[in-house]
């Protein structure tokens, strides 16, 4: 039997008392609770009580490790977090070694939307993807001969053709890897078009409890637009190495993750962030506060704009307290190499 939640309140309010004659003081930090087979986060909040002692919101609490803004309204579609344990994502990161390489792809021929850049615009295929599927081929084939743990593809460049070559290449060759996020693409679902992450575990298959979409969607000015319907949650996975989260672009740029999700009141350990993007200025600016905050490791793949004319690389970057940066064994390789100390 299931205790009925206001229960389980009451247990975590009662965890929650410190100190004598019944004054009450706030944990500083996230706590973990377990109770009858239910886990709630204990979050930090700056005034958890109403002057007659009771919790002063019950929303606060909420099972399946939700993570809520001060201002949350079970009624509305406010942006959350939610943490989840995955066995599948799990099995695939068991006994990650202390130090791991992360490979960060990024593309030498630019992704041919179709249709083109335009008002209310989401890609529905690439015209080039036979070509893109030949160089992630190789990219993957790169990330196997050198031993990378973690391999990270751009945003709006895996479209679905090139999603299915990776997992084949996965499925049927020894490698290394333990994660392979996929980059992302516009999907549909239903009525509705989302900018998708995909998540691949160490056999190819995809970790189903982590398809994050994009929380905020392009829009410049009069010229772009990204049609897109924007998710209001953020999957946080727990792994044995920390809390895990995907972001996508300017989920992480606009400091979306940061201020409409409460995202700090959680040791996030990793961040990974597919992107498509001119810069990653902001990018690196929000993931350094990030690395303040929580000491949280962001590895972010940019791939540079199509038609900007630069040869450049796409800025991708890993910002962590520990880490090395490795020169690729050819120069002609479009990829960033990263060794993260991680404990």
């Amino acid at each position: 039997l299931t205790p009925h939640p206001c229960l389980l309140l009451s247990v975590l309010d009662r965890l929650a008392n410190r100190g004598h004659s019944g004054r009450r003081m706030l944990l500083k930090e996230p706590r973990l609770f377990e109770h009858a087979n239910a886990r709630f986060w204990l979050v930090r909040r700056t005034t958890p009580y109403r002057s007659n002692g009771q919790i002063a919101d019950l929303n606060k609490f909420l099972p399946n490790w939700s993570v809520v803004a001060e201002s949350f309204d079970p009624g509305s579609p406010e942006r959350r977090a939610e943490v989840f344990w995955s066995r599948q994502l799990n099995s695939s990161l068991n006994g990650l070694p202390e130090s791991i390489l992360i490979y960060l792809v990024e593309f030498s021929k630019d992704p041919i939307f179709e249709p083109a850049f335009c008002r209310q615009w989401r890609a529905q295929s690439i015209v080039n993807s036979e070509d893109l599927a030949q160089e992630a081929l190789r990219h993957i084939e790169r990330a196997t001969e050198i031993g990378a743990d973690v391999v990270i593809f751009p945003e709006l460049c895996v479209p679905p053709p090139v999603q299915r070559a990776l997992r084949d290449y996965l499925r049927e060759r020894e490698h290394p890897h333990r994660l392979i996020v996929a980059g992302s693409f516009h999907l549909q679902d239903g009525a509705e078009w989302f900018n998708q992450a995909l998540a691949l575990d160490c056999d190819g298959n995809e970790i189903g409890d982590w398809r994050h979409r994009k929380m905020t969607a392009v829009s410049l000015k009069d010229k772009v637009s990204e049609g897109i319907k924007r998710s209001p949650v953020l999957r946080i996975a727990q792994t044995p190495c920390g809390l895990q989260a995907i972001a996508i672009c300017l989920d992480l740029a606009q400091a979306l993750i940061w201020e409409q999700v409460p995202l700090r009141e959680l040791p996030l350990a990793w961040l990974w962030v597919p992107s498509l993007s001119k810069s990653t200025n902001a990018h690196q600016n929000q993931a350094k506060s990030c690395l303040v905050a929580q000491t949280t490791v962001t590895a972010c793949a940019n791939q540079r704009m199509p038609g900007d004319g630069k040869k450049a690389a796409g800025a991708s970057f890993v910002t962590a307290r520990n880490f090395q940066v490795l020169k690729p064994s050819d120069e002609n390789d479009h990829c960033q190499l990263h060794r993260v100390q991680w404990r």
